[in-house]
């Protein structure tokens, strides 16, 4: 009983619950002053993926911008007196341009929090092809501990769709994960396993055992159909195939997310909706939503070189605590 009313299951009769959410939704999205900044190194990738939305132009972020994103760190803990910084690398593929752009972004980041005593957290989103043994050492120095990577199904059927020019890229990617984990303390993957009619037909259960037993609690594996499938296939069969290699993923020691998105105790639908979040591209355009096209029709405002970020109110209105269409 004390457990249930711990999570918020069993409450007081007199208690408005909506309205509690409500209020909650408001602190999370308007006064919690941690901030995340999502960086974009490049949007270019060494992968072609069939049903990738972006459109991969080439270009990666000058060091005008890097130092830029430096000021802009710099002015949100000493003007905006932010609690927290968490940066998320994405793209594109981030890794493309760790030298030129991630490891310096990080050093910083982590010199500066420690100095003003903001804690600093650090995570990336990678195909993870291109990790090195030197990156591993590294990463573990600038609190990069928090990988999202993805596997499209089992061998066979992930060498279809991601390689690198046709190079196979499936046994590349197992034993960087595995790199990470054995020598990368306290990190944690998240495992997207990007699915159709037919990768449910592959050999998933081959793809839960790649890992070994020590590692998987700290994998957690997150299943997520490909949208432009979303409407193909018998649903009933399609949840029968997921709901067995899930039980077998768990039964194996793995974490898994099949929630659809749902965060417990989580009080808001969508980063995006927060103020303290903002998406810089390599090329200094600044824009909230980061499942549409880096272009200018979504951009809602610019980088400028003393760190601030001069904002289109016309077009940042419509993100604040929702997301727009």
């Amino acid at each position: 009983f004390l457990h249930l009313k711990n999570l918020g299951m069993i409450v007081e009769s007199q208690l408005d619950e909506v309205a509690l959410i409500k209020h909650l939704n408001k602190i999370a999205l308007y006064d919690n002053r941690d901030y995340e900044i999502m960086i974009n190194p490049t949007l270019e990738c060494c992968f072609k993926c069939w049903y990738c939305f972006e459109a991969h132009p080439q270009g990666h972020m000058s060091t005008e911008i890097v130092n830029a994103i430096k000021e802009h760190i710099r002015h949100k803990i000493k003007n905006d007196k932010i609690t927290r910084l968490h940066i998320s690398w994405f793209g594109g593929e981030p890794l493309l341009y760790y030298d030129q752009v991630v490891r310096p972004i990080s050093v910083f980041a982590k010199q500066f929090t420690e100095k003003n005593q903001v804690l600093f957290t650090n995570s990336i989103t990678t195909n993870g092809y291109l990790i090195n043994a030197n990156m591993i050492r590294d990463m573990s120095r600038i609190n990069l501990y928090t990988f999202q990577i993805t596997l499209d199904g089992d061998r066979e059927r992930h060498n279809k769709i991601r390689n690198c020019n046709g190079t196979p890229s499936y046994d590349v990617i197992i034993s960087n994960i595995k790199q990470i984990l054995e020598n990368i303390p306290h990190s944690h993957v998240t495992l997207r396993i990007n699915y159709d009619n037919t990768t449910l037909n592959g050999d998933l259960h081959a793809l839960m055992d790649e890992f070994p037993i020590g590692v998987r609690r700290r994998i957690r594996v997150d299943f997520q159909r490909v949208w432009q499938t979303v409407h193909g296939g018998n649903k009933d069969e399609e949840n029968m195939q997921l709901d067995s290699v899930i039980k077998h993923a768990v039964l194996a020691g793995y974490r898994c997310c099949s929630t659809g998105g749902l965060h417990p105790r989580q009080f808001y639908n969508c980063h995006i909706g927060r103020i303290h979040f903002a998406c810089i591209n390599f090329d200094g355009n600044v824009f909230k939503c980061t499942a549409r096209t880096f272009d200018e029709m979504h951009k809602v405002g610019t980088l400028e070189s003393t760190g601030k970020i001069a904002w289109d109110m016309s077009k940042l209105c419509l993100y604040q605590g929702h997301s727009p269409l």
